[in-house]
């Protein structure tokens, strides 16, 4: 009868293997973790087994200890984790980094406009752009043209069934969170100053000088008979001056261009009215002396914006009904009012 084999008589696989070499798994375990094969031979003569250090190596990898999974794992309490209060706070942080993440981003991306023909010309569309920026002092207006096309399922059909544009503005702190936001389907009248209204920014009178009520006049001046007004967007956007005298005035970017421009203007008047079949091109009204920022504004109020060239009939109709009073002295200047 064979006799009963004691349990505690068998030895592992790792264990067997440091037997083999002189040494238990631990102390094969720390051999293993010293760089140095001179200092390995202190403490376990290798050599005289007849291995190499790469043999050495490999016999103390084959005969260490092992990282048991069974270690219990420390447990780090964080009891205000379960306090429904702190959980809601972390989701809404985690929700305001993520929306803060989306506007930086698109800030970044876009193109900054500092006057009011290149907010017309950024959001134009196909080969102008989509979307801009304009700094309000420490915040950030976003204003992005959106596309909406649908397409027909036939492959010979290549051009869009419908085509739909809308405009989204948005208002951005200088930390990215998003302060107010406001859609609209077009840049009809005085659209700039409804988009400030709607995003709760200061808005001014829509005049002359102004034309538009989102340019706030801060400060006016007399140069020489000609009176030179300040204009800033929103009261704390970019500038544009406008240098008047005798009921005509001029807009740029620059006081010395506003007075030039108003000059330029003086010196070219027209007396005759045009005929309906005259085509008006923009090219024609910036040779009489008409500002691009006044030309783009009257474009936009009588819904012909964007367009290049127009007859006198045609603008007539589109006038009918509009407050044309800013722009007045430009329309008997280019002779379409008397």
């Amino acid at each position: 009868m064979n006799p009963t084999k004691n349990p505690k008589d068998k030895i592992g696989r790792i264990y067997a293997n440091a037997q083999a070499i002189g040494l238990n798994p631990y102390q094969a375990l720390m051999l293993l973790k010293i760089q140095s094969a001179a200092e390995i031979r202190k403490h376990w003569d290798y050599r005289a087994l007849g291995f190499t250090i790469d043999d050495a190596r490999n016999a103390l990898k084959s005969a260490s200890s092992i990282k048991t999974w069974h270690k219990k794992r420390t447990t780090h309490f964080a009891p205000y984790h379960y306090c429904p209060r702190v959980r809601e706070y972390l989701s809404k942080r985690s929700i305001r980094n993520a929306e803060r993440a989306k506007n930086q981003d698109q800030l970044a991306r876009v193109k900054e406009a500092s006057s009011i023909d290149e907010i017309t010309e950024l959001t134009a569309g196909y080969g102008h752009g989509y979307d801009c920026r304009i700094a309000l002092d420490n915040r950030q207006l976003l204003i992005r043209r959106i596309e909406d096309v649908s397409w027909s399922n036939k492959k010979s059909r290549h051009w869009p069934e419908s085509r739909e544009t809308s405009y989204q503005a948005k208002l951005i702190s200088a930390d990215g969170d998003t302060l107010a936001s406001s859609s609209f389907t077009a840049r009809r009248g005085d659209w700039l100053a409804e988009v400030g209204k709607a995003l709760g920014l200061s808005i001014g009178q829509r005049n002359s000088v102004s034309q538009t009520a989102s340019m706030i006049p801060v400060s006016s001046k007399d140069f020489r008979g000609i009176k030179i007004t300040r204009l800033r967007l929103f009261g704390e956007g970019f500038d544009m001056y406008c240098a008047e005298s005798f009921g005509t005035n001029f807009h740029a970017e620059t006081r010395l261009e506003s007075i030039r421009g108003l000059i330029r203007k003086a010196r070219a008047h027209q007396k005759d009215l045009l005929g309906d079949d005259e085509v008006i091109t923009m090219a024609k009204a910036k040779k009489l002396g008409l500002c691009e920022t006044g030309i783009a504004s009257f474009l936009f109020q009588i819904d012909l914006g964007g367009r290049k060239s127009a007859k006198a009939g045609e603008i007539r109709s589109a006038m009918m009904g509009i407050d044309i009073s800013p722009w007045i002295s430009e329309l008997r200047m280019i002779g379409l009012i008397e």
